[in-house]
């Protein structure tokens, strides 16, 4: 897991839209070329599969068990997960196709009346039909939805990790930066996080003498560090292999 953060403690609808809003900042687009000459962009992960199977967990989550539906942001996929298995009178097939029985039929209400959903059962056949029936994994306790991230975007972000941490430069500090490779860089980086967690970014770049846009490429590609929590009242921490 890269990424964890908390959603909890306040209005289910509110809740969803924060979780959901989180999710899509961290879904890269780049532009690929084709075997033509043509560019075209393409995202991490589909969003709308995103949605449909995060509203679905929250939708169809057991919460009289107290469990709360979640999702996890691992290096090569998202993953949602909902409390409560498939329901007994409902068969594998029938699932696919998008026919629902709601566990929570008041929520299910409120959901259609706010036009939260088209319909019940609506958004499994647009995750089947993007990520096949291997998106989904069930157990007598949880249905875990999986999405694959696109590859040919992890390896253009791959290719373009490598250009920023040994050019380490941008167009405005040039000269600030490059005085720092990429070894160096994340030394002090560490040096200062294991002074003081509680840094903030400006206070970094004040330190390093290096740009704000460098900092954040560096810190959402580094396997080093991490940010707990919201960027007022968080904390670094550093990732020990």
């Amino acid at each position: 897991i890269v990424d964890k953060s908390e959603f909890g403690f306040k209005c289910l609808l509110v809740a969803m839209e924060k979780a959901e809003d989180y999710v899509d900042s961290q879904n890269l687009n780049k532009s690929i070329m084709t075997e033509k000459g043509a560019r075209i962009d393409k995202k991490l992960f589909d969003k709308e599969s995103f949605k449909q199977a995060w509203y679905n967990a929250c939708l169809h989550n057991l919460w009289i068990e107290g469990v709360p539906p979640a999702v996890y942001i691992f290096s090569d996929r998202i993953q949602v997960l909902s409390n409560g298995g498939l329901p007994a009178n409902l068969m594998f097939d029938d699932f696919y196709k998008g026919t629902s029985r709601p566990v929570n039929e008041e929520l299910a209400r409120i959901f259609l009346s706010l036009e939260l959903m088209e319909q019940t059962g609506y958004g499994i056949p647009i995750i089947v039909k993007k990520y096949s029936k291997k998106a989904f994994d069930f157990s007598p306790n949880t249905i875990r939805v999986d999405l694959m991230f696109n590859e040919e975007v992890l390896e253009a972000e791959r290719a373009w990790k490598e250009k920023i941490l040994s050019s380490h430069d941008t167009k405005n500090d040039t000269k600030n930066d490059t005085k720092h490779n990429t070894n160096t860089l994340e030394k002090e980086l560490i040096n200062l996080i294991q002074h003081n967690q509680n840094i903030t970014q400006a206070q970094i770049i004040e330190n390093l003498k290096i740009s704000r846009s460098t900092l954040v490429r560096y810190l959402r590609l580094s396997k080093k560090i991490k940010r707990v929590g919201s960027k007022t009242n968080g904390h670094w921490e550093i990732i020990n292999n």
